[in-house]
């Protein structure tokens, strides 16, 4: 076996078919120093058969007895891991062949202050079947304050130097929603993010994905927004204004109204803030109408500045 310099892990439970098509899409790769660890989160005779199959030395398995949740399985995969490299997969996406080897070189030429490389993704829905093109993050502006502002970097994207998480800390396992951003704010406070401009992933939007229950994500995003960014008004205001936003769109109108109303407290000079308070005071289809302008806007000024200057 070659020697290791990647670790791949792989949260799963109970999804043998997606399994099957994330693994094979790593063993697809270019780059061949990698090993593959499957966590199995819970007994799953399915997908213990399923890694039989595979028949690779490469790939590797650690089991609990007991569905611990998604960041305790990461947790359990980085600790079993010999990469110097920790590269995340979700078990229901997948890697272009390239991925791995254009990361690991960025990695291995780059200076020591960037911890995390990442890519664009094709985000592909398996019942619509359509796709579309996606950016984590901006990378020509700081990652931190992106990050700070709810920017968030979907896991299979990233290539992480092993040291940064033996600094910061691995994913905290008692957050059942936005783990990841949670790591990634904390990790940016240390060190820099590089972007490869190319979309080395597929992201699929299937159902059942954990990311699907709203109202739980919001929960968990006001918790992980009041414990790091209490000192940062700009950028709590900004994400207790995305909680107003998402409240108000699920119909929880008095609940949006508070959020909307505390963005205004936190950052009294933002014009969005205070033009989405008076559009609430309207009632739900000025909100509506509003609202549909300012993304289309939102939409076109992004268009705009991704153009080359």
């Amino acid at each position: 076996m070659e020697k290791v310099t990647v670790s791949i892990i792989v949260p799963t439970f109970n999804r043998p078919d997606l399994i099957r098509r994330a693994i094979l899409s790593v063993l697809n790769q270019t780059y061949t120093k990698f090993e593959i660890i499957v966590v199995i989160d819970g007994a799953d005779d399915d997908t213990l058969a399923v890694l039989k199959d595979f028949k690779e030395e490469r790939v590797r398995h650690v089991i609990h007895e007991k569905n611990r949740g998604v960041s305790a399985a990461r947790n359990t995969g980085i600790l079993a891991a010999r990469g110097k490299y920790i590269a995340l997969l979700d078990d229901d996406d997948e890697w272009m062949p390239s991925k791995l080897e254009k990361q690991v070189a960025a990695a291995d030429n780059t200076v020591p202050e960037i911890g995390v490389i990442y890519t664009d993704y094709l985000e592909y829905d398996d019942e619509s079947h359509t796709v579309n093109y996606k950016e984590p993050l901006d990378g020509r502006r700081d990652a931190h304050e992106q990050i700070c502002q709810g920017g968030c970097i979907t896991p299979s994207v990233s290539l992480i130097k092993k040291e940064c998480l033996m600094r910061v800390g691995l994913f905290d396992e008692g957050l059942k929603r936005c783990e990841d951003w949670e790591l990634w704010l904390r990790i940016s406070e240390y060190y820099k993010f590089m972007k490869i401009s190319e979309p080395l992933v597929v992201y699929h939007i299937v159902q059942g994905r954990l990311s699907d229950d709203v109202s739980l994500h919001l929960k968990f995003k006001e918790a992980v927004s009041l414990k790091y960014l209490i000192n940062n008004r700009k950028s709590l205001a900004h994400n207790v204004f995305y909680l107003g936003i998402k409240w108000y769109d699920l119909g929880e109108h008095r609940l949006g109204q508070k959020y909307i109303y505390e963005s205004i407290r936190l950052d009294p000079i933002n014009l969005m803030y205070a033009g989405a308070a008076v559009a609430t005071l309207g009632g739900s289809k000025i909100y509506m109408f509003t609202n549909n302008v300012y993304k289309k806007l939102r939409m076109v000024i992004n268009r705009r500045s991704r153009l080359p200057h």
